[in-house]
């Protein structure tokens, strides 16, 4: 029996030279992903975040230029008396591009110990993520803190920018106050506003949107003179937007009917690239090549400034993109799935003697996702010595059905995809072997 198998390599060798490929840095104990945000600093430094929120098992990490990943947290406990836990759960983050020290973190408290939700934000000036120094409380029947989201001007970091509920919020002293600033649309709770970004050259032009009852779609608004007065500019679910480095007119968003451009500092917009988008990003030092991560799995890249596009990646079918963060001076980039995240290269060589940090020091057989399936499935495994690696399928009877990986592979981290098209509901089970390391598991297809 032949299945149709689509393998993701990890492209890592000691003294080669590759055209593209990747690498899964996906720190321990985060999944699924839920969200991931980049930040770059006026020193050339950057941090990377990516967390969940998922209560209890919620985990947040940070990744920065020392290449491994820090733990922030993504949701504290909150015991109100016998039987009643309630949980801070990490919403968005902000961070100043001027100040690399000053970062801003929206908490919501949920369940327990509130019949309702409370919504928080807090600002931190030795720039950690934390649930200390509130500056913000808002009483959150709706929950609404969820979709909640914080920017600062990159121009000017005494502006930051608070779009929560029906209201943008506003604070001219970098934080420490806040108060109202209007709402794009009067009536009773709407729009649910779930974005926001502000110009990187003109610190009054301001986006927000969210879904609009009114209109009955999603609305991106423009504000011209930081948030007193607001037009509808385009029906789309935003869900990232960037902006060209030292061109205010040219800007990029991805939302799930495309990626759209604006030549005139996103008054009007159009679609370059139809489809579902989770994310796009900018070269750092390119500005002409633009990253866009489909819904699909497929990592597209324009090298035209958004005119044409191609497949630069098409290894991640299984898996959503939702996030993008390119790392200024380097051909790689961040790429954050469902449940993964990866780094991927367009060209790079590693010295024999060079340490990768992301090399795992065990053996390890992940349980496949999702499980139960039909008719994908996906393995991730972990290889600690370079050698001989064995990953099969098996039906209930013993009879192998499927031969995943049967070759060669050095230290990393893998995943390979299996299409049970053809095969029966039932249990399987799927082994690995890498010399004396033998571990099985149980797998499900349900039709």
């Amino acid at each position: 029996m032949v299945t149709r198998l689509t393998a993701l390599v990890f492209l890592l060798l000691p003294a080669a030279t590759y055209s593209q490929g990747w690498i899964d840095i996906t720190p321990e104990g985060l999944n699924p992903v839920h969200f991931l945000k980049g930040f770059d600093f006026h020193d050339g430094t950057f941090q990377v975040y990516a967390w969940n929120s998922t209560g209890d098992t919620s985990r947040g990490f940070r990744l920065d230029n020392t290449s491994r990943w820090d733990s922030i947290p993504a949701s504290y406990s909150n015991s109100c008396g016998p039987g009643s836990i309630g949980a801070y759960l990490l919403s968005d983050i902000g961070r100043s591009y001027l100040n690399p020290t000053r970062a801003f973190s929206v908490y919501v408290a949920s369940a327990g110990c509130l019949i309702e939700c409370a919504t928080y934000l807090c600002r931190d000036t030795s720039g950690q993520v934390t649930l200390d120094g509130q500056v913000l409380w808002l009483d959150d029947f709706l929950c609404a803190g969820f979709y909640a989201t914080v920017a600062v001007s990159p121009v000017d970091d005494r502006h930051v920018f608070f779009a929560f509920f029906d209201t943008l919020y506003h604070s001219a002293d970098g934080g420490i106050t806040f108060s109202p600033r209007s709402t794009p649309v009067p009536g009773p709770f709407d729009p649910m506003l779930n974005f926001i970004a502000v110009s990187h050259i003109d610190t009054n032009i301001v986006f927000t949107g969210g879904f609009s009852s009114q209109a009955n779609t999603f609305v991106l608004f423009r504000s011209d003179d930081m948030g007193l007065t607001w037009t509808a500019v385009l029906d789309q679910d935003v869900h990232t937007m960037k902006f060209q480095p030292d061109v205010a007119s040219i800007a990029y968003l991805s939302s799930s009917s495309g990626i759209y451009k604006s030549s005139d500092e996103g008054i009007s917009w159009s679609n370059t690239l139809p489809g579902g988008f989770g994310s796009v990003e900018i070269h750092k030092d390119s500005v002409n090549i633009i990253f866009a991560a489909g819904l699909d799995g497929k990592l597209h890249r324009s090298t035209d400034a958004g005119n044409t596009w191609s497949i630069f990646n098409d290894t991640f079918t299984s898996l959503r993109l939702i996030g993008l963060h390119h790392i200024r001076g380097s051909d790689t980039v961040i790429v954050a799935s469902t449940h993964q995240v990866f780094k991927v290269f367009d060209s790079f060589v590693l010295s024999i003697n060079e340490e990768n940090p992301f090399l795992p020091r065990a053996f390890s057989l992940s349980q496949n996702y999702p499980n139960p399936f039909n008719p994908n499935t996906n393995f991730r495994f972990e290889i600690r010595d370079l050698g001989f690696v064995s990953l099969k399928v098996y039906d209930v009877l013993g009879r192998e059905v499927a031969t995943l990986v049967t070759e060669q592979l050095p230290p990393g981290r893998y995943t390979r995809q299996w299409n049970a098209s053809g095969m029966p509901s039932g249990v399987y089970f799927y082994r690995l072997t890498s010399g004396e390391y033998v571990e099985t598991k149980k797998l499900v297809l349900l039709r």
